[in-house]
């Protein structure tokens, strides 16, 4: 069951459901109260520009974009969305050319170097679009970080001559800090046995410095304390997690994981509390029932 769009705290879900109605003025009205808490997320930014270019208000949707792109040029999402607002706009040139801004910082960029080729062969630039086409199959990094998720970080790890893997580069440790599915892609359990540890320090270290200039991000707080849980700092953790909750109170999935690291630490009381105070105000959901009883069946255990 989802959240109540008209639930109060919640701007991006009413703004979405405002914007399904084709409601735009409205729309915009809470889209842009979730961009002034949440800056930095993307959803936002993408449900505010369609809003906007829906209101036929072209200029502000390109502003909304180009704000982005400026404060977060590590999300190659973001240059995405700006290029084709510019490409449905009809300016093309403008298209390719915030392509290849984005390029500039994301040099390995498979979607990127990806799109920039499609944009290229539609203006009749086949030997660049080739080119582009060449480097998102060669050294696109988005196949090497779900291969790094999922175990087989190999490719992405040296050895030195004792066997032991390294930590990865420091430009692609940032790329992945800065990229929510591609830390959530790095969380993935893996069946295999490397340990990549090391990986996981490395982004959560990036993901916090980058969080320090943009703390208004309850989905990133939230990435920062999985990640943080992943290598076991649960204070860490907690902090982050309420980090993210001032950011939005009302951000479920943190309450859930507050409540987890508690039970984690043998701390059922407080866990308990957590979720009951959830279904006070109007989540009964049946996992979270499910889970006040898990945990209070462990309480008993561990009293006695």
């Amino acid at each position: 069951m989802p959240l109540s769009p008209s639930a109060p705290g919640l701007p991006l879900e009413e703004g979405l459901e405002h914007l399904r109605a084709r409601r735009y003025d409205k729309a915009i009205v809470a889209l842009r109260l979730a961009l002034q808490r949440e800056p930095g997320r993307l959803a936002v930014v993408r449900a505010l520009a369609t809003a906007y270019l829906h209101d036929e208000d072209p200029a502000e949707a390109r502003r909304t974009l180009e704000t982005f792109t400026q404060n977060s040029p590590m999300v190659a999402e973001g240059w995405m969305l700006a290029s084709q607002l510019e490409w449905k706009l009809g300016d093309r040139p403008r298209a390719i050319e915030v392509l290849q801004s984005g390029l500039q910082k994301l040099p390995n960029s498979e979607s990127l170097n990806r799109q920039v080729a499609v944009f290229l062969a539609a203006e009749g630039k086949l030997a660049e679009a080739a080119e582009h086409a060449e480097l998102s199959d060669r050294c696109g990094p988005l196949a090497g970080y779900v291969a790094a998720a999922n175990g087989r970080v190999a490719a992405l790890f040296q050895s030195d001559s004792t066997g032991i893997s390294r930590n990865l580069d420091q430009d692609w440790l940032d790329q992945i800090a800065a990229d929510p599915a591609l830390v959530t892609a790095l969380l993935v359990p893996s069946s295999d046995a490397t340990d990549t540890s090391a990986m996981l320090r490395g982004v959560e270290q990036r993901l916090a410095k980058l969080l320090e200039s943009q703390p208004h991000h309850a989905d990133r707080q939230l990435l920062l304390a999985r990640l943080q849980v992943a290598i076991g700092d649960l204070p860490a953790a907690i902090f982050s997690i309420e980090r993210s909750l001032a950011c939005n109170p009302n951000l479920l999935p943190a309450h859930r994981l507050r409540a987890d690291i508690h039970a984690s630490m043998g701390e059922f009381d407080k866990a308990i509390e957590i979720l009951r105070q959830l279904l006070k105000r109007g989540l009964a959901w049946p996992d979270i029932q499910y889970q006040i009883a898990v945990l209070e069946k462990q309480s008993v255990v561990s009293s006695q």
